[in-house]
Order: structure tokens, then C-alpha cells, then sequence
């Protein structure tokens, strides 16, 4: 009966420490579960920033570009403008001088 009685506090005793085990397991997956989750946040709250200032300088980019696509067509027209006037010819060095002096005088 003793022997038996002192195999069931082995087993008893066995079995709590593979809970204990087993709990501590647990506890430390749970921990790096947590762990992850907030790296994954704050990586997540960094891509939107980031995802942000790109769309903005995107455009920023676009408008940049957009002021000088028609910064060159006008002058292009000034340009034609100039040469039916007969104000320059194709030679003349100062041609593009002419231009942004004239638009200077309007801005003014």
C-alpha cells in the first residue's frame, strides 16, 4: 500500500512539474506572441507614414513637373511668336534671353 501510495505522489509530483513546464512554455510563447504584434505595429504605423510623404512628394513631383511642361510651352510659343515677328532668327544667341525678359516685364 506504501509503495503504491508513494508511486501516486511520484506520478502526482511528476505530472505537476510538466504543468509547470508546460505553463512556463505557454506564458513565454505568449510573450514573444506579444512581442511580434508590437514590432508588427509599429512596422505597420512606419509603412503609412512613409506611404504618406511618398503620395506627397509624388505631387509635389507632379506639379514640379507640370509648371515646367508649361514654362516650356510658353516659351515655345514666345518663341514662334518671336520669329514671325522677326524680332530674332534661328542663329541669334540671345534668343532665349529675349524671352524670359519679356516675361519678366509681364510678370511685372
Amino acid at each position: 500500500m506504501r509503495q503504491l501510495e508513494a508511486q501516486l505522489q511520484e506520478m502526482s509530483l511528476a505530472t505537476r512539474a510538466q504543468d509547470d513546464t508546460q505553463t512556463e512554455l505557454i506564458r513565454s510563447l505568449q510573450d514573444q506572441v506579444n512581442s511580434w504584434k508590437q514590432k508588427y505595429e509599429a512596422l505597420a504605423r512606419l509603412y503609412a507614414q512613409l506611404r504618406k510623404e511618398h503620395l506627397d512628394l509624388l505631387g509635389k513631383f507632379k506639379g514640379i513637373k507640370d509648371s515646367h511642361k508649361k514654362e516650356i510651352e510658353e516659351a515655345k510659343i514666345e518663341a514662334e511668336k518671336l520669329k514671325t515677328e522677326g524680332e530674332v532668327n534661328k542663329c541669334d544667341c540671345c534668343f532665349f534671353f529675349k524671352i524670359s525678359l519679356k516675361k519678366n516685364e509681364r510678370k511685372k
